[in-house]
């Protein structure tokens, strides 16, 4: 503490040419035993006190008369700067100060208070008082027995641990009475002996005991007692012969190893080193513990596993490896190899590791449960196209997707491009049919239960498909068809982005993007009371609306090609294409399944094609009749001459050129056909 901390700030002065009458009234008002004389310029050069004005008074002077000739002119005083490094130097000034108040002075010079004898006992009081608060709390969880007596013997304190060990330990009795090995240490220590760890006994307790006595001025007034429970130390000295031995056969483990090797601390220190690795870096085992490993081993911050280094002018590859403890790194383990065919070897290993890498990816990626991105949604149709540009730009984003369309139209492959695109595509995608889970399990399905929540509920509960999507995207297929008193529990999951399990009490916060599907109107179930408003805006942030494929229909030839392909590689087939006329029939059909069902015509055509092109006599019957039909209601407000010879050119595509068989199709002659061919322009 310093003297500025502890001092009473006056900035009462007399100069030598004031008036006794001054003196008083200062000493007077400020309440002090003396006021400080200074100079012209203020700096200290005397004290005027209460002795020196009785001697005025007693000498019958008057009170007008200066006080140039009464003051003390050799003042004992103090520095601001001075400090008391502890209680004892402040002590031991107190005793030395044979004044009431001594004064203060700045770097200056300058008066700038006093310190009285009052204030440095109070100082010394509160220091004390927290010295004494602070050895307590210390004393009170140490762990050991701390006993203090005075110099007869009795106990004047007793921290718990030793009253939870010595049961008869009370304040004010004497020592001896409870263990009577101390009774016999007792004797040397108010003596000025201190007594060394050894065993007493206890009832049925072994302890080690320590004794000092306490001295005051030289003088012993008690002693102390530290006693510890053998059963503790035991342990402790048990867990370190294990961590001794297993330091041991660490380096044991270390020596019999072929390469160099080290291990470094938090710092890259190194803390072991086997022969091999002193030998390679051409340093002895003393001179390397405790240096950093990058005066040996240049290594770098890159976080490679794996680096070509050269070593003393011969390249060796430098393996790392950190080890952990709750997530810190602790330190690393550090190889050299030498050897080219260690090298080979080492490359091996990293081979089957990226080739195990790429396969727990794409495990992952199928665990996931998405395999579409958005180059999988091929088109030519302007409206797809722009629903593909709409897709990636709120993938960037966390907002609530609705996608409404027709069955088959392609609503989970949008789901899934919208998952690959954002920023949770390394994270689950979690698909639930709403329509295919039975009404009284689907609360427990998508928020979990706890244990005993219900007959048959799992010992340690199971959480729902929202905590396993956490982080990731959750598909809710079917959205329209979700009971409707589930409808209200989801409207809060998605307000309050929290999940209460079945059988819980309390709720689980979670990250989960929602993408939900419809092919049905939700607006009409809202109107119908069978789907609730509220959630249907909360779903309804951005809504895609996927087309059918009928109003689509230029994206009938690539999706065909596209499925030729897939089916292709499944069946290894040699598919080239569709012929134009299976294409025409293709198009003109209605679709009423979409995209699966022109999908499903596909894949049971290429069961029986094996190469070349699928034509018209390959498709099944029913698109076929379709097909014709669609076409001829697709002629009717034509004119005639239009109509004949768009028939004509359609049988003989179907004929594939054959004009007999084409005449056949018409129902006229080869005679006749060959007429209207004669009359048709462009044929």
């Amino acid at each position: 503490m310093q003297v500025r901390d502890i001092m009473l700030s006056t900035k009462v002065k007399l100069r030598p040419q004031d008036s006794i009458r001054k003196a008083i009234k200062l000493l007077k008002s400020s309440k002090l035993h003396g006021v400080t004389v200074v100079d012209e310029v203020g700096q200290l050069m005397g004290y005027f006190s209460l002795s020196n004005l009785f001697d005025c008074l007693l000498n019958e002077l008057s009170i007008d008369t200066s006080i140039e000739k009464y003051y003390i002119r050799e003042v004992a005083y103090i520095r601001e700067d001075k400090s008391f490094n502890d209680l004892g130097e402040l002590s031991h000034w107190l005793h030395a100060r044979r004044v009431g108040q001594t004064p203060v002075v700045n770097m200056a010079n300058e008066p700038i208070g006093v310190i009285t004898q009052a204030g440095a006992v109070n100082e010394l009081l509160d220091q004390t008082e927290y010295l004494y608060k602070e050895l307590s709390t210390v004393i009170e969880n140490v762990p050991a027995g701390i006993i203090a007596t005075n110099d007869q013997g009795s106990v004047t304190l007793a921290n718990q641990y030793a009253k939870n060990i010595l049961k008869e330990v009370q304040v004010g009795k004497y020592i001896g009475d409870f263990v009577n090995d101390l009774k016999d240490d007792f004797s040397p220590i108010v003596q000025g002996a201190w007594i060394m760890p050894h065993k007493i006994e206890y009832q049925a307790l072994k302890l080690i005991a320590t004794a000092v006595p306490i001295y005051q001025n030289t003088i012993i007034k008690g002693a102390t007692f530290v006693l510890q429970d053998l059963t503790d130390v035991e342990e402790i000295a048990h867990e370190l012969k294990i961590v001794k031995e297993l330091k041991m056969t660490l380096e044991t483990v270390l020596e019999v190893a072929y390469e160099g090797v080290a291990v470094l601390d938090e710092q890259g220190r190194l803390s072991m080193a086997n022969a091999n690795f002193c030998k390679r870096v051409g340093v002895s085992k003393e001179q390397v513990i405790g240096q950093n490993i990058n005066k040996f081993v240049p290594l770098t911050d890159n976080q490679s596993p794996l680096k070509v280094l050269e070593i003393n002018a011969r390249p060796c590859v430098i393996s790392t490896l950190p080890f952990t403890k709750e997530s810190n790194t602790k330190g690393t383990v550090v190889k050299i190899y030498e050897d080219l065919d260690q090298l080979a070897d080492v490359m091996q290993q990293i081979n089957r590791i990226n080739m195990q890498l790429n396969y727990y990816k794409d495990e992952l990626f199928k665990v996931n449960g998405t395999c579409y991105t958005i180059s999988n949604i091929v088109c030519n149709n302007e409206r797809i196209a722009k629903l593909k540009t709409q897709a990636l730009q709120v993938a960037r984003s966390n907002s609530t997707v609705l996608i409404t369309g027709e069955s088959g139209t392609g609503k989970e492959l949008f789901a899934h491009s919208i998952h690959n695109a954002s920023n949770r595509r390394k994270e689950p995608f979690i698909k639930v049919n709403c329509s295919a889970i039975p009404g009284d399990l689907a609360e427990s399905e998508l928020f979990g239960y706890e244990d005993g929540a219900f007959t048959g509920a799992r010992k340690q509960g199971k959480p729902g498909k929202f905590e396993l999507a956490g982080g990731g995207t959750i598909f809710l297929d079917e959205i329209g068809d979700m009971p409707f008193l589930l409808q209200s529990k989801l409207l809060r999951v998605i307000q309050e982005k929290e999940v209460e399990r079945v059988g819980d009490v309390k709720t689980r916060k979670i990250d989960v993007r929602i993408i939900a599907a419809t092919n049905k109107d939700l607006k009409r179930l809202v109107a119908e009371g069978k789907f609730r408003e509220d959630l249907y805006f909360r779903l309804n942030v951005i809504d895609l609306k996927i087309p059918p494929l009928r109003e689509r229909k230029r994206d009938i030839p690539v999706l065909a090609d596209t499925f030729i392909r897939k089916y292709n590689n499944s069946f290894t087939k040699r598919v080239d294409g569709i012929t134009d006329a299976a294409l025409e029939v293709l198009v003109h059909y209605n679709w009423p399944g979409n995209i699966r069902e022109l999908e499903n015509v596909i894949e049971r055509v290429l069961n029986y094609v094996e190469c070349g092109l699928i034509d018209l006599q390959d498709l099944p019957e029913e698109i076929r009749q379709a097909g014709k039909i669609s076409r001829g209601q697709s002629l009717i407000g034509q004119s005639l001459a239009k109509i004949e010879q768009e028939a004509i050119q359609a049988a003989l595509a179907e004929a594939q050129g054959n004009k007999s068989k084409a005449a056949r199709l018409l129902g006229i002659s080869r005679s006749k056909l060959y007429e209207k061919l004669s009359q048709m322009i462009d044929i």
